[in-house]
Formats: structure tokens, C-alpha cells, sequence
């Protein structure tokens, strides 16, 4: 039996799958509470838990309610300050990445990984609270042949705004066995720069660990100035995932 903590991986690939099939997350509400699907199909969170805004599929997670550790050093260029989730440690520095943190066991999951890229949606640079239905929609439209555990959702986390999806991935082993994990992934949008919270865990597990990169998400500090965005091998055992 593979257990979390004990997991050796050598490459990391998305599960090819039909378009949609996702479901409406049934589990991205607040760390008080699950989401519960209304009859209506959109997100209803318990009354203790954090509510979405009326007339609005917008999820809203309190900061305070998170765990967040400390800061990482400038990255990106100076550009973001990161920090990490109360009891994770961070992974020696690797070039694919900005940053990656594990919880109990460098070699295995749960993990976060961190990357950017230069983006931009049409005229849309920068993911606040009042545009973020807007880019999860533009984030939905280009996942139509990505296979799905959990659709495309507007979130704002603490004071960050971001589009949140989970996804099945193939995690192959050194000894080339195969298992099946899942991927919940937040993209934030800042300034024509997209920075991507992959958080990895096995499957039936996300709940666990779901609060942790909410944490890392809620944290995100720009020092450079501006909006925010909402506001408006050991360590190469995971390769880097990727979109099929």
C-alpha cells in the first residue's frame, strides 16, 4: 500500500481525458465548512463557514481563518513576496519553479509547487474581486479538453482573488508503477503575470491539505506597488506537471 509521507515520484503527467466532466466543487468552501451544492447547482456554504457574495458564484474565504507561516524571500524578480503554510517547509531552490513546500516528507505528497508565466486574458492583467467571475470563465474556456475532478470556480481568499480547478494526474514512480493523484490548481492574475498554486495530493485526500495552499494563496503580497490581486534526486522526485 502506497501512504502519504512515504511516496518516491520520478514524473508527473495530466491524465488526458474528454472535456468537462467536472463537477461543481463540492469541497472548495472555507476552512469552517464544506460547500454543499444548492438545488440551484452553485456553491452554498454551512452558515459557520465562509459565504458566497448574493447573486454571485464568487467563493469567499477569511484570512483569518488560515494558517499562514512565514515569508519567503522576494521572488520573481521582486516582484511577489510568498509565504509558507504554518508547518511546511520549503524545498532547496529549483529553476522550473518559484518556490515548493512539503509537509512531512521532501520526497513525497502532499506537496505545493509554485510557478509563473507571462499572461494575459484579452485586456484582462490583473484578477481583482470585481472581475474574477470574468477570468474563471476565460480560465474554463481553455480547459474544454481537460478531464476534470472539480470545475472552474471564481474564489476570493483572504484578499486575493483567483480561479481554482482540480484535475486527476498520473504520478509514475522510479520503480515505473503507476498512481492516480489529484491536482488542485489556484491561478492568480497579477499584472500580466500568472502565478500558478499547484497544490498535489493523493486522491480522497484534498480535504487534508486543501487549507494549506489556501493559506499560501491568502498571503500573496506585491510589494512593487499597484493593485493587489484583489483589491482590485530529492528534490526533483515530482517532475513538473503538464497539460495535455
Amino acid at each position: 500500500m502506497i501512504r502519504p509521507g512515504i511516496l518516491t515520484v520520478a514524473v508527473l503527467v495530466v491524465v488526458a481525458g474528454c472535456g468537462g466532466g467536472g463537477t461543481t466543487p463540492s469541497d472548495a468552501g472555507g476552512p469552517a465548512g464544506p460547500a454543499k451544492a444548492a438545488s440551484g447547482g452553485s456553491p452554498e456554504v454551512a452558515a459557520s463557514a465562509p459565504t458566497a457574495a448574493p447573486q454571485s458564484a464568487v467563493i469567499k474565504v477569511p484570512r483569518e481563518k488560515l494558517s499562514i507561516g512565514d515569508y519567503m524571500p522576494p521572488l520573481d524578480d521582486d516582484r511577489i513576496e510568498i509565504p509558507k503554510p504554518q508547518g511546511w517547509q520549503a524545498l532547496p531552490r529549483d529553476s522550473d519553479y518559484l518556490t515548493r513546500f512539503y509537509q512531512t516528507n521532501r520526497n513525497g505528497l502532499p506537496r505545493i509547487e509554485i510557478t509563473v508565466e507571462p499572461r494575459t486574458y484579452g485586456s484582462l492583467e490583473t484578477a481583482t474581486a470585481a472581475n474574477v467571475e470574468e477570468f474563471a470563465r476565460l480560465v474554463a474556456g481553455e480547459l474544454d479538453d481537460l478531464e476534470l475532478v472539480e470545475n472552474v470556480i471564481p474564489l476570493v481568499i483572504g484578499e486575493t482573488a483567483c480561479a481554482r480547478y482540480v484535475g486527476r494526474v498520473d504520478l509514475k514512480l522510479s520503480a515505473g508503477q503507476t498512481i492516480s493523484a489529484e491536482r488542485q490548481r489556484l491561478l492568480v492574475l497579477h499584472a500580466g503575470r500568472q502565478y500558478t498554486i499547484d497544490l498535489l495530493v493523493l486522491p480522497n485526500t484534498l480535504r487534508q491539505s486543501r487549507d494549506a495552499a489556501y493559506a499560501v494563496c491568502a498571503g500573496l503580497r506585491f510589494p512593487g506597488g499597484g493593485q493587489t490581486a484583489t483589491a482590485a534526486q530529492e528534490i526533483g522526485t515530482l517532475g513538473e506537471a503538464a497539460d495535455e
